[in-house]
C-alpha cells in the first residue's frame, strides 16, 4: 500500500550484504538450473527417453541440453497444450518466448535440437519422427508441462526466494520480489478487468502455502517506506550482534535473521530456529535437506538463539517496531479491507481475523485460539470500543463480510459494479461497489502512512463521496455524500473507512461457536 518505495536504498543495502547474489535474474536461473540438474533429474531422464523413442536418430546430448535450457527458461508454471486439440496462439507464444531465452544460453550447435524440442512441445510437424510415434509424442507433451511446474516452484519459490531477499516480505507465491507496490491507476485497471472477466475468483492474503502471513508482510513492507531508517537501524543491529557472530554466519543469512525478527517480533526462539533451519536448507547454498552441513546449521541456530536472549537486541527491536506501529497498522487494516471488498470472493485463512505474525509452514499451521476470537467477535456485536489492533482487524473483517453477505448483488451478482472513486492524495485509494441501483459501499484506505505523517497529514485532500446519505460503519459516524469530504475527517479514527448507505448497514449478530471443538490453545499471542 506504499505510494513510493525507496528501492534504491534497498538495492544498495542488499548489494552490500550479498554482492554475489545482487542480480535476481541470475539467482533465479541458477536456482532453476539446480532443480533441473538435481531435484527433477529423473523427470528430465523420462522426457529424454520419450524424445529418443519419437526421434531415434536425435543427438541425445544436444537434445538434453536444449530440453533443460527450455525448462529453465519457462517463465510460468506451464503452457496449456492439450494433445489433439490444436495449440492456442497465446500458449504457443509462451513456449516460443521461452525458446528465445533458451537460445541465448545455448551454443549455436544446439539450436537445431532446441527447434526440435519446441516442435514436439507445440505439436508441430516432426518429419524425422518414427512411424506410429504419435502417442509417445503426446506423452512427451503432457509430461513436459507437468515438469515445468515443479521446476518453477522448486526453483523460484523454494530456492531463489531463500537466496535473494532484498525485502523478504515481497518474496511471495504469485508475486515478484522486485515489485514492492502497484500504483492506484494500475490497481483500478486490474480490478476492473477482474470484475469483467473473473468476478468470482478467490482473493486472499494468506494461505497454507504463503511464505509469510499477511501481517508479517505488512510489517516488512514498512522497511520500503523508511529504507534509510532501516539501513541505519541495521547498522546498529549488526554491531550488537558482533559478540554472537561466528565465522560461518554469513551476511545474507544474518540479514534474513534481522528481517524475520522485525517481521514477527516478539517471536519465540523455537519458532525462529525452526524457520531458519528450513530457510538455509531451502537455499541450498551452505547446507541442504539431503547431505546437509550440520556444523553450519548449528552455528546459525546458536547465533539466532544468542540474539533472542540479548536484552540489548530486544530493546533495539522495540526501537524499530514501536515507532513504526502506525504505519504497520495502516498496512494491516488497509490490505484487509481492500481484499474483503474488491472484486472476487475473499478467503480468510484460519486465524487471520486478527493479527497473525506467522512464517512459512509449519509455523503457519499452529493451533488457532478460537476462544480468543469468539470473545473479540462478541465485543464487535456489543459495539464495544476496540482495545488493540487485533480488535480493529476483527471488527473490520466481521463488518465487511456481513456487508457482502447481506448485499451480494453489489459484490458478486450479475449486475455488481466496481467504480474508482477520486481522492485528492497519493496516500489514499478508494473505490465503490454497487449494483443496478447505484453504489452501496465505498472503501477508503491509507497508503504509505509513515511518509504521510512525515508530510504533515492529508491537509486539504478530499474524497468525492457519491450522492446520498452514508454511514462509516467502523465508527458509526454519518457522512454526507454528493461532494468532497476531507480525508482527515474520514480517517480521523482509523487509517481505513468503509462507507455504506443506511439501507445497507450491517446488523450485529450473535457470535458463532468455535468451528473446532477442543482447539482452544494457540502457539503464541498475537501482538498488535
Amino acid at each position: 500500500m506504499t505510494p513510493a518505495d525507496d528501492t534504491g536504498t534497498l538495492d544498495r543495502l542488499w548489494a552490500s550484504v550479498a554482492p554475489e547474489a545482487a542480480d535476481l535474474e541470475d539467482v533465479v536461473l541458477e536456482s532453476k538450473r539446480l532443480v533441473v540438474d538435481d531435484v527433477q533429474a529423473a523427470e528430465v531422464d523420462r522426457l529424454m527417453r520419450l524424445v529418443r523413442r519419437v526421434v531415434p536418430d536425435v543427438d541425445a546430448g544436444a537434445a538434453r541440453r536444449a530440453l533443460e535450457a527450455l525448462l529453465v527458461s519457462m517463465d510460468r508454471y506451464r503452457a496449456y497444450v492439450v494433445p489433439g486439440r490444436g495449440v492456442d496462439p497465446e500458449q504457443a507464444a509462451v513456449v516460443e518466448s521461452a525458446a528465445e531465452r533458451a537460445r541465448g544460453v545455448l551454443a549455436p550447435s544446439d539450436h537445431d535440437a532446441l527447434d526440435l524440442v519446441v516442435r514436439l512441445v507445440l505439436d508441430r510437424e516432426v518429419p524425422e519422427a518414427a512411424l506410429d510415434s504419435g502417442r509417445l509424442a503426446d506423452d512427451f507433451r503432457v509430461r513436459f508441462q507437468q515438469t515445468c511446474g515443479p521446476v518453477m516452484a522448486k526453483g523460484i519459490e523454494d530456492t531463489a526466494f531463500y537466496r535473494w531477499f532484498r525485502l523478504a516480505g515481497a518474496n511471495e507465491v504469485g508475486g515478484h520480489p522486485e515489485v514492492l507496490s502497484a500504483g492506484v491507476e494500475e490497481f483500478h485497471t486490474w480490478c476492473e478487468r477482474q470484475q469483467a472477466e473473473w468476478p468470482t475468483s478467490m482473493t486472499t492474503l494468506t494461505t497454507h502455502d504463503t511464505k509469510r502471513s499477511e501481517d508479517t508482510r505488512a510489517r516488512l513492507m514498512v522497511l520500503a517506506e523508511d529504507a534509510p531508517g532501516w539501513a541505519s537501524w541495521l547498522e546498529t543491529a549488526r554491531e550488537l550482534a558482533a559478540p554472537h557472530r561466528t565465522e560461518r554466519v554469513d551476511a545474507p543469512t544474518e540479514y534474513l535473521v534481522w528481517q524475520t525478527l522485525v517481521g514477527t517480533w516478539p517471536v519465540s526462539g523455537a519458532r525462529l530456529e525452526e524457520y531458519l533451519l528450513k530457510a538455509v536448507r531451502e537455499a541450498k547454498v551452505h547446507t541442504a535437506w539431503v547431505d546437509g552441513d550440520t556444523g553450519y546449521e548449528d552455528e546459525v541456530v546458536a547465533f539466532a538463539r544468542a540474539l533472542g536472549r540479548d536484552l540489548a537486541v530486544h530493546e533495539h527491536l522495540d526501537a524499530w517496531t514501536v515507532p513504526h506501529d502506525a504505519a504497520v497498522r495502516a498496512n494491516i487494516l488497509g490490505q484487509k479491507l481492500v481484499q474483503l471488498t474488491m472484486p472476487g470472493v475473499p478467503d480468510v485463512y484460519q486465524g487471520c481475523e486478527i493479527g497473525m505474525l506467522s512464517l512459512v509452514d509449519p509455523d503457519n499451521r499452529r493451533p488457532v485460539d478460537w476462544s480468543d476470537r469468539r470473545e473479540r467477535l462478541a465485543r464487535v456485536d456489543d459495539d464495544e470500543p476496540c482495545f488493540d489492533l487485533d480488535d480493529d482487524k476483527m471488527r473490520l473483517t466481521s463488518l465487511a463480510l456481513r456487508l457482502r453477505r447481506e448485499h451480494p448483488s453489489a459484490f458478486v451478482g450479475p449486475e455488481s459494479t466496481y467504480t474508482p472513486v477520486a481522492v485528492g492524495s497519493a496516500h489514499a485509494l478508494a473505490f465503490a461497489r454497487g449494483d443496478a441501483d447505484g453504489a452501496r459501499s465505498v472503501t477508503l484506505v491509507t497508503r504509505g502512512a509513515g511518509r504521510l505523517a512525515d508530510a504533515g497529514g492529508f491537509g486539504d485532500a478530499t474524497l468525492e463521496v457519491p450522492a446520498g446519505e452514508w454511514v462509516e460503519v467502523l465508527s458509526g459516524r454519518p457522512v454526507d455524500g454528493g461532494g468532497p469530504v476531507p480525508l482527515a475527517d474520514l480517517l480521523a479514527d482509523r487509517p481505513v473507512a468503509l462507507l455504506v448507505r443506511p439501507e445497507a448497514e450491517v446488523a450485529p449478530e450473535p457470535a458463532p461457536e468455535p468451528p473446532v471443538e477442543g482447539a482452544e490453545e494457540s502457539g503464541e499471542g498475537h501482538p498488535s
